[in-house]
């Protein structure tokens, strides 16, 4: 209930009690799960030993009794603590709640005037526990570790520390912080600093950390630091306690908004079609129907995969393919995409394969159109089109931010796509690009990358200034809430699909319309190299391309004029011109579209190059006046910092060409991502083999039978002699 007050020591008991009930999590950083009454335990001794020591006679035993039941229900996964172990844990932490005590162990730290030293309290640990700890738990062997150095215990005795107020009120709020909440960091406003560990250690150090038995909280709300924190705090809170939105009202029926159909929109839909087929001797064979990407009526057929094949595609007669196109053909089929909702079933009839009764080369031609009703926009956005220089100070304004979060519709404001143009023009191409990729491919949710603890990155990267990109993407909400809708910072819920791609389309066309800054640095070659153009006609006097070679590049420029394709996959054997193929398809590329484009970039994994994800991170910068050259990109498919530095670079840059001679090495899950990024229709884990399908793979048939043999060799003297 808003407004009420709860004593602190049912607060304090309710989180514990709520702690034993959890199953537990999962946490990244430490490649561990911790069950729910070892979090309650562990945490108890934590803030007895740092927060708030409770001075009774048996507390150091019931200490240590906290700190042996974290160690049991973390190495016994079936035992479960007893009603009274959770009872007098619970009253443990209501006690703590009202203490106004602190173990002065931090070595060198001094309380305010206000606080002052009063009396010792003796340590109850004995060598023998200690050891003991040691041996089976670091966490408890840290916080031992820690005593040592505290001059006050080499007599075995801790100084404590008596606080003489206490805030009388404390906001709910105050339980959002990093640990729980990473997404707070995104929140955050101007002057919380420059990077994610500055704004969480801002927050630590200035709010959440701060103890009332150890600090001076004088005037503690006032403080801008603080008032910071609670602007983030309260977003978090307000969406962890599900807090009802303000509605907007429609103003107006709507205005019809029309997407551009990709064709492979309906060839990802169907996905890949089991057909069995007649292999002879009463056998069946099963193979996978898949529609063509540019025409549904080229339909690819394909072994199902399977490790110990190697080729899926040419291991198959005429007759076994067309048997597999007039099964496919001769059956409905269900057809499952955001891009077309109302669809139901594709069907092949009269030579063409049709959705719903309606051609689909109609349905591309007409393009998917929804009406979206207009909603009452918001007030900063009143003169924005007028005075576009605005729109950077917009994204440091707290209250356009919290109107966005608090909001929600189903609709879209009038001139919607002007305005979310005119802020993607406005500001820095760094900004917008990565706002831009993050709703590529993305059809239920945007998940935004979140720091680790310390403001590092995770291993899918977040990056410092992202809060700003999280702030533009909240403020396109509001202007378009029918597109998508803000749920628990950074994320944010896909409301229309369609209306969503519709958003991607504005703030592309916003970007590209003012040039992007095309400065070269020194640390970047190919200043001198002058015109494209000559650099095409150098490479190709000096390398003469097979056959096979330039069918792959052909059909990379095929895929440009017919796909809306922001890069390739390459697919080739070791040794059969990757390298020269991907150089002759990227000058040729430049030729025609390179105006804003001032570097050729080749991106290896292997070890030669040093440093690389740093590398990698410094390119972030030129990203979008670059063509990238991911080599051996199946080394870049593991969830890490390269992949997600190099990924990061082909979302941003104009073209790329991934190129590998195995692209499946594990499973398909790893190189889904990168798939996604060569295709406009959605990607996903059942339709990727209809996306792997585009790939330009060049398979060669070198006429090399391989024959095994055994060979007998008698176990006689010269035999078995070593080798000289």
């Amino acid at each position: 209930m808003v407004g009420k007050l709860i004593p602190a020591p049912v607060v304090a008991a309710a989180s514990a009690a709520l702690l034993f009930a959890s199953k537990g999590g999962f946490s990244p950083e430490l490649q561990l799960f911790t069950r729910g009454a070892t979090a309650a335990f562990k945490r108890l001794a934590v803030i007895l030993l740092e927060d708030a020591w409770i001075e009774e006679d048996n507390m150091a035993s019931s200490l240590e009794g906290l700190l042996a039941l974290g160690l049991v229900t973390q190495q016994m996964n079936d035992y479960e603590p007893s009603h009274h172990l959770i009872i007098s844990s619970m009253r443990i932490a209501a006690k703590a709640a009202m203490s106004c005590s602190l173990i002065a162990w931090r070595k060198g730290k001094q309380g305010p005037s206000s606080i002052k030293a009063t009396n010792r309290i003796a340590w109850g640990f004995t060598k023998k526990h200690r050891a003991k700890s040691q041996r089976h738990h670091d966490f408890i062997a840290m916080y031992l570790t820690q005593f040592e150095v505290s001059e006050s215990s080499k007599s075995g005795k801790l100084e404590m520390l008596h606080a003489h107020g206490r805030p009388d009120i404390m906001p709910l709020c105050h339980i959002v912080d990093q640990h729980t909440f990473r997404g707070v960091g995104h929140v955050l406003g101007a002057g919380s600093g420059a990077t994610f560990a500055d704004r969480f250690h801002l927050l630590f150090d200035q709010c959440t950390g701060c103890n009332p038995r150890f600090s001076d909280l004088a005037g503690f709300e006032s403080r801008p630091e603080v008032q910071r924190a609670r602007f983030a705090q309260n977003c978090c809170l307000n969406f962890a306690l599900q807090k009802p939105r303000n509605a907007l009202p429609l103003i107006s029926d709507g205005t019809p908004v029309s997407l551009e159909l990709d064709t492979g929109v309906l060839a990802a839909g169907v996905g890949p079609i089991s057909v069995h087929v007649n292999a002879g001797s009463k056998r069946k064979k099963e193979l996978l129907v898949l529609l063509g990407l540019r025409c549904p009526e080229d339909e690819v057929v394909m072994l199902k995969p399977v490790r110990a094949t190697r080729d899926l595609f040419g291991e198959l007669t005429e007759k076994e393919r067309a048997d597999a196109v007039t099964l496919a053909r001769s059956h409905s089929h269900r057809v499952v995409s955001p891009l077309l909702p109302s669809s139901k079933e594709a069907q092949f009839r009269d030579g063409m394969w049709e959705v719903d009764g309606c051609k689909w080369a109609d349905l591309v031609s007409q393009g998917v159109k929804v009406k979206i009703p207009l909603v009452c926009p918001p007030r900063w956005c009143d003169d924005l089109l007028k005075n576009p220089s605005r729109v950077c100070d917009l994204l440091d304004d707290d209250g356009a931010l919290e109107d966005a979060l608090r909001s929600t519709g189903a609709g879209m404001i009038a001139d919607s796509d002007k305005i979310v143009m005119c802020m993607t023009c406005s500001l820095p191409h760094g900004i917008s690009l990565r706002a831009v990729a993050l709703l590529r491919q993305q059809y239920a949710c945007i998940s935004m990358p979140t720091p680790s603890l310390q403001g590092g990155l995770d291993q899918l990267a977040a990056y410092d200034g992202d809060w700003k990109v999280y702030r533009l993407l909240a403020l396109i909400s509001r202007l378009v809430p029918a597109a998508l809708r803000p749920t628990m910072p950074p994320n944010f819920q896909v409301v229309n699909s369609i209306l969503l791609r519709v958003v991607e389309k504005w703030m592309m066309e916003g970007i590209q319309s003012r040039p992007a800054d095309l400065h070269l640095p020194r640390s970047v070659g190919l200043e001198t190299v002058g015109r494209w153009e000559e650099v095409q006609k150098c490479l190709e006097q000096v390398a003469e391309l097979m056959e096979h070679q330039r069918e792959a590049i052909h059909c990379m420029v095929q895929r440009d004029e017919d796909l809306k394709c922001g890069g390739h996959f390459l697919i080739m054997d070791t040794g059969h011109g990757k390298t020269v193929t991907a150089l002759v398809y990227a000058f040729r590329w430049l030729c025609q579209h390179g105006q804003n484009v001032k570097r050729l970039v080749w991106i290896t994994p292997h070890g030669t190059v040093e440093n690389l994800v740093k590398q990698l991170r410094a390119l972030n910068a030129d990203a979008t006046s670059s063509f990238f050259v991911f080599d051996e990109v199946d080394e870049m498919y593991a969830p890490t910092l390269r992949t997600s530095a190099a990924r990061r670079l082909c979302q941003l840059c104009p073209k790329f060409v991934a190129q590998t001679a195995t692209p499946l090495r594990k499973n398909e899950s790893q190189l889904l991502a990168w798939l996604a990024d060569t295709c406009s229709f959605p990607v996903d884990k059942q339709n990727w083999l209809v996306a792997a399908s585009g790939m330009v793979s060049m398979q060669l048939e070198l006429g090399i039978a391989a024959r095994e043999e055994d060979v007998l060799v008698p176990m006689v003297d010269d035999a078995l002699a070593p080798a000289n």
